[in-house]
């Protein structure tokens, strides 16, 4: 049949984004507003999690998404932008992508706003991948090595500004266990694939995150816990003395 004339008309009014590049980017000013996905999972979450054979097909799944809607969206609301990109960031370092997870750190690190988090983003993550470069992942040494880089970071951010943050960081670690993130995965994720078979991006999005923290995080916790304690317990005395000798 004949082209309708409002179909003419929206071709034509279709034809100059050709020329002039792509169409401006939809915004996205609030978390809501971020287009959802599902990904079809059967059995354990734990499973998924742990198993390379289950992960490796969701994880492709779940970055070609992440990537699509960073692609295809103007994501003005940060703690959104950066929620996204830590997606990828855990993928990448799960996949040993090292370079690449440094430049999504580094993006993080540039959306956020509070001061202290700008400081303290990323310094774990770096400093693993620091000492990837130089020591066998698993060893001593390279506990050692991470915990080294770790305190350098430290040492070089003003301790007015991050002392709150270290010292959540440090709690944060001493509860980490496996038992908690397994009992996540069983009381959250686990009656949701039970009874449709599927989770939605809310709950797949952390999933990335929770395999680093158990593959790579733990094995390094006793170190960090010490690590963070050690700076926190130098930098008290510091001032006590510092306090004491002004006083004179």
């Amino acid at each position: 049949g004949s082209m309708q004339p409002g179909r003419t008309l929206a071709l034509a009014l279709c034809l100059p984004a050709l020329f002039y590049g792509q169409e401006p980017k939809k915004k996205i000013t609030r978390a809501a507003d971020v287009p959802r996905f599902s990904y079809a999972v059967s059995g354990k979450a734990e499973e998924l999690v742990r198993s390379e054979a289950a992960f490796a097909p969701f994880a492709a799944q779940l970055r070609k998404d992440v990537e699509s809607v960073l692609a295809n969206y103007d994501i003005e609301e940060a703690a959104t932008h950066r929620q996204l990109l830590n997606v990828l960031a855990s993928l990448d370092l799960v996949a040993g992508r090292d370079e690449e997870a440094l430049r999504r750190i580094e993006e993080i690190k540039a959306l956020e706003d509070k001061p202290a988090q700008k400081l303290m983003s990323g310094v774990l993550s770096r400093a693993m991948i620091e000492a990837r470069r130089t020591t066998e992942p698993g060893s001593a040494a390279y506990a050692q090595a991470v915990a080294a880089a770790v305190r350098r970071a430290l040492e070089a951010m003003p301790y007015s500004v991050v002392e709150n943050e270290v010292k959540s960081a440090k709690a944060r670690f001493e509860i980490l266990s496996e038992a908690l993130i397994i009992g996540q995965l069983r009381a959250v994720y686990d009656p949701v694939i039970e009874k449709t078979g599927a989770l939605s991006s809310d709950l797949a999005d952390s999933l990335p995150s929770m395999r680093f923290a158990i593959q790579q995080v733990l094995p390094l916790k006793d170190a960090l816990v010490e690590t963070y304690g050690n700076y926190l317990a130098d930098r008290k005395s510091t001032r006590l003395n510092s306090s004491h000798s002004s006083v004179s």
